[in-house]
């Protein structure tokens, strides 16, 4: 969890975030973030939120770690607990069912979410297509392969997403 993957990582979760923020009401609603990526999930929901982590002021020179924290500043972002793994159902077939549990409940959610959020790996499009929300947005088109997805919800705006980059150079 460092390097070039961390920042495209935490990048794509800000862009995210801020697209979800778009479809919310305020403040007062939490925003539920979820990802196959347990590290990710435990950053944006738990450590930006952590006095103690924001205090270690050398990991915000880093322009991805500054616009993750205004963003995550603004809004009520919450998470599942990160110490189980929420594993692929389609990628790590075989396993015990209640290894399983992380990823149902992200799925529940979702299903019972008044908005949407989704984008790269679609790890949201399924609890839209099973509750038929029509409160959705799509934060980045899909990286391997799949470009219809602008047929199933409207792209989130890089207007104001741009103006937060500008912000944080």
């Amino acid at each position: 969890w460092r390097g070039s993957d961390r920042d495209f990582a935490i990048d794509v979760a800000t862009r995210a975030l801020h697209c979800a923020k778009q479809l919310s009401k305020g403040i007062e609603e939490p925003l539920y973030f979820f990802s196959d990526s347990n590290d990710l999930v435990r950053y944006m929901a738990e450590e930006l939120r952590d006095p103690q982590f924001l205090s270690n002021t050398t990991i915000f020179q880093n322009k991805y770690d500054e616009r993750a924290r205004r963003i995550v500043s603004s809004m009520n972002v919450v998470a599942r607990d990160v110490k189980h793994a929420n594993p692929h159902i389609d990628k790590n077939k075989g396993l015990h069912p209640f290894l399983y549990y992380s990823t149902f409940v992200d799925l529940y959610l979702a299903i019972n979410a008044r908005c949407v959020t989704f984008g790269i790996g679609n790890y949201a499009l399924l609890g839209t297509k099973i509750s038929g929300t029509s409160c959705k947005n799509v934060y980045e088109l899909e990286k391997w392969g799949h470009t219809k997805i602008n047929k199933r919800a409207p792209f989130c705006s890089n207007e104001t997403y741009l103006h937060l980059l500008d912000e944080v150079a």
